[in-house]
């Protein structure tokens, strides 16, 4: 499968359970992201199981992490679920074979898969399977557990076998710094290559790089990938412009969005908690140095 290919599947799949969310028009809040800064797309990955069932799925991975259980029952318990997530939406489970194949096309297949606490298990788990290779099941805690295709206990010898990570997403690579391959190298597995459904920063994969692992993606978050969501109609032209502008810069659009706050908004009311406790953090910082040029906004 062709990338190309591979990004429009993928992509449709994202904006048609909001996983890649954009504003549409002045009115739309900004998304704020955990930097404390604003920006007007968010990218959800997990949402290729449905927006719905992500929320749901995440809800149970978490019922079962704070439960106490020994790592056998808590990764059959995990894998059970991500199972019957893609068995029942044939969206998810072509998104999945999506992944894969897109994969396959240039690269041989691991003799393990490994995937990181929480959203690489969207992905990690279903490839595993339709792979017929064990998952290694990697906690934030610093724990690992192996399992079968199935989601079975297993014991094996990982010290020299090929692992392929896969992930939801690269930013900044600091899950896999500081918890990944330390995990993974204590293993002695061979991990030099990742799968990550989406990229959205390149200074993660350039770190990776230095550490000896490529990355393989076929959805690169940059100004390509919005041009070809508008060129197929998934966004509009408000959108598609505004993006550019961004990746233009930051700065500008930032204070091109407070100045529309300002004339067709009253504020920032309806925020939730987190989002709220992300507008406070900017305006506290004033990141861009804005709060002279918008005193009303930054009070």
């Amino acid at each position: 499968m062709t990338q190309a290919k591979a990004s429009e599947i993928l992509l449709k799949r994202l904006i048609a359970t909001n996983g890649l969310a954009v504003r549409s028009n002045e009115q739309d809040d900004a998304f704020w992201y955990t930097s404390g800064k604003p920006g007007p797309f968010y990218i959800n990955t997990q949402n290729i199981a449905g927006q719905q069932e992500a929320h749901e799925v995440l809800s149970r991975f978490n019922a079962i992490l704070q439960a106490d259980l020994p790592l056998e029952k808590r990764s059959k318990a995990i894998y059970e679920i991500v199972d019957q997530a893609v068995a029942s939406d044939e969206a998810y489970e072509e998104s999945i074979d999506t992944l894969l194949a897109h994969y396959l096309a240039h690269h041989n297949p691991p003799t393990l898969i490994s995937g990181g606490e929480r959203r690489d298990w969207f992905f990690s788990i279903p490839i595993a399977q339709k792979l017929n290779v064990p998952h290694v099941f990697l906690f934030k805690n610093g724990d690992y557990h192996v399992t079968d295709h199935e989601g079975n206990a297993i014991q094996l010898q990982l010290s020299g076998q090929t692992v392929l990570h896969v992930a939801d997403i690269i930013n900044q690579a600091s899950s896999y710094l500081n918890r990944w391959i330390p995990i993974l190298q204590s293993t002695g597995v061979d991990f030099q290559k990742t799968l990550s459904v989406a990229v959205r920063n390149q200074d993660g994969v350039q770190k990776l790089m230095e550490k000896g692992i490529s990355v393989i993606s076929p959805l690169l978050v940059d100004i390509p990938l919005f041009k070809e969501a508008h060129d197929l109609g998934l966004i509009n032209d408000f959108a598609h412009h505004e993006i550019v502008q961004f990746y233009a810069s930051p700065k500008e659009w930032t204070r091109q969005y407070i100045a529309d706050s300002a004339e067709h908004r009253s504020s920032d009311n309806d925020l939730d908690k987190v989002k709220d406790a992300r507008l406070q953090a900017f305006k506290e910082a004033d990141p861009y140095r804005l709060k002279a040029e918008f005193p009303l906004y930054f009070a």
